[in-house]
């Protein structure tokens, strides 16, 4: 099947991550999204409830937007951005 551009907003921190991304990054990001869309037998309502349910438990689990950088920049995360929600490596207070 041909392929075809399309446009969707994102958020800026969004928009510059795929923008900095790599060309390997980019097309595993398309084919995530294509997926998502395409091969599962939802509306598009369904597969934006889960987007939106996929990011919530992402930040959930202290998945941040400098993490995500990291990821789709094929880095590791420092030790701060490791530590999640409750400090380093799961100290409590």
């Amino acid at each position: 099947m041909p392929a075809t551009s399309i446009r969707i907003r994102v958020d800026a921190e969004t928009a510059r991550a795929y923008e900095q991304a790599s060309d390997a990054q980019k097309e595993r990001a398309r084919s995530v999204f294509a997926w998502a869309l395409h091969y599962r037998n939802e509306s598009t309502e369904e597969t934006l409830r889960f987007f939106d349910e996929v990011a919530r438990n992402a930040r959930a689990r202290g998945l941040t937007p400098e993490i995500l950088d990291d990821i789709l920049h094929d880095r590791p995360p420092g030790p701060d951005e490791l530590a999640g929600p409750g400090g380093p490596a799961g100290e409590t207070g």
